[in-house]
């Protein structure tokens, strides 16, 4: 119908899984940075808002976890960001 968005389809994390197996591809998963570990992902962190709508982190939000996800990256690919990942080529 035309004026109409269309929905938009999230994959589950199962399906992610699995196609970051297929294709050798590490996923960092942010649910640990914005949910607590009873599910419920709060609105507010500390003095932070968490979200700017449905599918977007604040800037602020952003900045304040930037320092985790750098620890977590350097943990997963090292220092080295000079070299280049593999391409990934289809089976």
């Amino acid at each position: 119908m035309p004026g109409r968005v269309a929905e938009r389809t999230t994959p589950s994390r199962g399906e992610i899984t699995e196609a970051a197996a297929a294709t050798g591809v590490l996923v960092v998963d942010p649910v640990p940075w914005l949910c607590g570990a009873g599910g419920t992902c709060p609105v507010v962190r500390e003095d932070t808002f968490v979200h700017r709508d449905d599918r977007h982190l604040t800037e602020s939000y952003a900045e304040a976890i930037a320092p985790v996800l750098d620890q977590t990256m350097t943990t997963l690919y090292g220092t080295d960001l000079s070299r280049l990942p593999e391409p990934v080529r289809p089976r």
